[in-house]
């Protein structure tokens, strides 16, 4: 297994920003973000709506969960005097110091939220966002939401400076919340330009897609050696696999036990790779050896109250009888540790058989079998 030396998300992050630290794995980048997969069950529909740059109907502040230094409230006595027609949807946590004093300003159009259990469904149904620049800065870029960032602290201005330079966020000074009328005319002049915010929302989108904590579980997974030598690993897929996968998914020994014997058609294959990246509860894993892709290992969740996961395992045909098959599915359990793993075998496929009871699999039923959590 590979020790993780640096994790960062932040954006534009590069290897350079790291030279000389003695790092022995770098994992960079907004698409290293680690975000719950709810908010990417959000995604899809508020990007593809957000792209527009239609009218702002909703705005959410989220000044950060406790607000210390009332940031909230002085963006809502902005909002008071921004001529815009539209909801206020306020976020806080329960332990906020100045939740009372937030709370007599809510009204006919602005709502209070005091930890909602809802958040990524409420912020989707924001066009605008008013936010601190921390770790919600980028559930917000997940769902494409263009916002206002304005940091109260010095460890948040950098965060921001990165937003800003992908062309997500506008980064105000925390000297603006002291000018109401200021802030207003930032926030007015946002809301109504809809070419600037839909060109935001494209720029947020692209951030980040929200599969970091997959990435990290892959390295964290680290590497398998075969008996013959070769270094086997787990890469999370994504499109640029797409024409790869579907070669791969196409040759005869891939299809001889599938459940579905026909090929898919191009088409077919590029909607299903488009609905496997967006899914929070699978996993497409290229498994790679000598810098190159020899396989596939997808992971569907089946069980979420007792994590269960459904194995599915394509090796291309060249590398077969290597001990590939059995490091991928090695690699596999480190990656879902306290997980059941399922995987089916169509009868007469004795090859999958014997590698699934290799690598501790146990029939429970007719073309069944399970490896149970560690």
């Amino acid at each position: 297994m590979i020790a993780i030396s640096s994790s960062d998300p932040t954006p534009g992050r590069a290897t350079a920003d790291y030279a000389g630290k003695g790092a022995r794995q770098l994992l960079l980048g907004g698409n290293h973000a680690i975000i719950r997969g709810e908010w990417q069950q959000q995604r899809a529909k508020a990007v593809a709506r957000l792209a527009t740059g239609g009218a702002v109907k909703r705005i959410i502040v989220s000044m950060g969960a406790t607000d210390p230094v009332n940031a909230t409230s002085r963006v809502l006595a902005a909002l008071a005097l921004a001529k815009l027609d539209a909801d206020v949807d306020v976020v806080l946590g329960a332990g906020a110091p100045h939740l009372e004093s937030v709370r007599k300003q809510t009204g006919a159009r602005v709502t209070l939220h005091v930890g909602p259990g809802n958040l990524p469904a409420l912020t989707a149904e924001a066009d605008l966002a008013i936010g601190a620049p921390g770790t919600s800065s980028f559930e917000r870029a997940l769902l494409g939401l263009p916002s206002i960032l304005i940091p109260t602290a010095d460890n948040q201005r950098f965060n921001a400076a990165a937003f800003a330079a992908s062309g997500s966020a506008e980064v105000l000074a925390a000297g603006i919340l002291d000018q109401p009328a200021a802030l207003a005319a930032k926030i007015e002049a946002l809301a109504a330009n809809g070419t600037r915010r839909a060109a935001m929302s494209r720029a947020a989108a692209a951030v980040t897609d929200g599969r970091g904590a997959q990435r990290l579980m892959a390295a964290i997974a680290g590497r398998w050696r075969t008996s013959d030598g070769s270094e086997v690993s787990l890469r999370l897929a994504d499109v640029n696999d797409s024409d790869w996968l579907l070669e791969l998914q196409s040759k005869p020994q891939t299809r001889r036990f599938a459940r579905h014997a026909a090929v898919p058609s191009a088409a077919d294959h590029v909607g299903w790779m488009s609905a496997t990246l967006a899914n929070p509860d699978r996993m497409l894993m290229v498994i790679e050896a000598e810098q190159a892709a020899i396989g596939m290992l997808r992971l569907d969740r089946v069980n979420v109250d007792a994590p269960t996961y459904e194995v599915s395992i394509a090796i291309d045909p060249d590398w077969h009888r290597r001990g590939i098959g059995l490091a991928a599915l090695s690699l596999a359990r480190r990656l879902v540790p306290g997980a059941d793993l399922l995987a089916t075998v169509l009868s007469g496929n004795e090859a999958s058989a014997s590698l699934f009871k290799a690598a501790g699999y146990q029939f429970e039923a007719p073309e069944r079998l399970r490896s149970r959590a560690a």
